[in-house]
């Protein structure tokens, strides 16, 4: 019996350790993929450096329930052989700001772009002169997020880029297993206005304090148990 019972509490915390400790990103929201329903490639937005003549462009998401911790965005560029350089990801400035009492509150920076392998619906295999290609970067230092809260992705050149990016920005339609929504980006660009730019964002979720001391009681009590039983059978 009192094997069974350390096994039985063994086995729990494991559980619930494994669940917190090993929990991996999701992509919390996305629109990537999305299908255009209009002619052509979806609307292409320059990115210019400097900011001219367009600035950044300022993607909003607003999460749902729970705290994560941002490990990645992940944008759509445009490429041809004339406009744009396959350098562009290298130059591209992504900031993440949190909206609180009417400020804006920078969190963090995402940098070190690698392509994903995900296709795009324009991949270079199908047109190896114009084509879009998906590029993830990962936070560069630690960046959490509180439940029901809005932020902002801002992306922009910096004035010292030797390049100009070009994104993708479609209409509204994405998708989020967690609960998080997305509102239309603000734009320089006029041409732009009322669409989204095509981004998503993973996260990990990050444990509750409560949840953190409740595993630390079942360690306690796991540790207290095996002492128990020792003297017991001793």
């Amino acid at each position: 019996m009192k094997r069974l019972i350390l096994i039985t509490l063994v086995t729990l915390t494991t559980i619930c350790l494994g669940h917190h400790i090993f929990a991996q990103g999701v992509v919390c929201v996305s629109n990537l993929g999305h299908a255009w329903t209009q002619p052509g490639i979806d609307a292409i937005q320059g990115l210019f450096r400097g900011g001219t003549p367009y600035g950044s462009d300022t993607a909003y998401f607003t999460t749902g329930a729970g705290n994560f911790s941002v490990d990645a965005i992940t944008l759509e560029f445009f490429f041809d052989p004339f406009i744009t350089s396959p350098s562009a990801p290298q130059w591209v400035s992504i900031q993440l700001f949190q909206q609180t009492g009417g400020e804006n509150v920078l969190l963090g920076t995402f940098g070190n772009p690698v392509v994903d392998p995900t296709p795009t619906p324009w991949p270079e295999s199908a047109n190896p002169r114009d084509y879009t290609t998906y590029y993830d970067f990962s936070s560069l230092e630690p960046i959490n997020v509180n439940p029901f809260s809005q932020y902002s992705v801002v992306v922009s050149m910096p004035a010292n880029s030797p390049v100009d990016a070009a994104l993708l920005l479609t209409i509204s339609s994405y998708t989020s297993p967690v609960g998080w929504t997305m509102s239309p980006t603000t734009s320089g660009d006029p041409t732009s206005a009322g669409l989204y730019l095509v981004m998503a964002v993973e996260a990990t979720s990050v444990p509750e304090p409560d949840s953190i001391v409740i595993l630390v009681s079942g360690f306690i009590i796991v540790s207290g148990c095996h002492r128990r039983f020792s003297m017991l059978g001793a």
